[in-house]
């Protein structure tokens, strides 16, 4: 076991987030581009609910609830169409309705 440890490039690991937040994200994503102007997003979480998979009891890591703090807000605005960009009120208010979702 140590002789394998040893031979991985710790440089290169990286978290990558679980399937379940990113389809929510993706989700979210999709439903705010669909909107002429962006409304709150409790009315966006709302109106994707049955969507959502915190809506079929998964939930989030810890891992995943930090990663979403740290690059979550990039990850949202680099897919919403030109000239709708998520602000960072709007984003804290996600993360505290994902901060519920945490196992």
């Amino acid at each position: 076991m140590d002789s394998l440890c040893e031979q991985m490039d710790y440089s290169q690991l990286k978290w990558k987030p679980s399937f379940h937040l990113i389809t929510d994200l993706n989700v979210i994503i999709k439903t705010i581009n669909n909107k002429n102007n962006l409304i709150s997003i409790y009315n966006i979480c709302i109106e994707c609910n049955n969507d959502l998979s915190w809506n079929t009891d998964k939930f989030i890591t810890i891992l995943d609830y930090n990663w979403l703090i740290q690059h979550g807000l990039f990850y949202i605005n680099y897919d919403l169409r030109p000239g709708v960009k998520l602000d960072r009120d709007s984003f804290s208010e996600l993360i505290d309705l994902f901060k519920l979702q945490i196992e």
